[in-house]
């Protein structure tokens, strides 16, 4: 976001693109945590517990 703001603020990216930048970027942060920890999670074999 800090990155968008000064590319906005020096004229590299235009004000239509600002808003999609913005929201790409909450939604990668928001999403990102939940598949890591699916990816991470360890696997529990039948009778095999903690």
């Amino acid at each position: 976001m800090i990155i968008a703001a000064m590319g906005l603020g020096n004229g590299l990216l235009h004000p239509d693109y600002f808003t999609s930048v913005i929201i790409v970027v909450i939604l990668t942060t928001l999403v990102t945590p939940p598949m890591l920890k699916g990816m991470f999670r360890e696997k529990v074999k039948p009778g095999q517990e903690g």
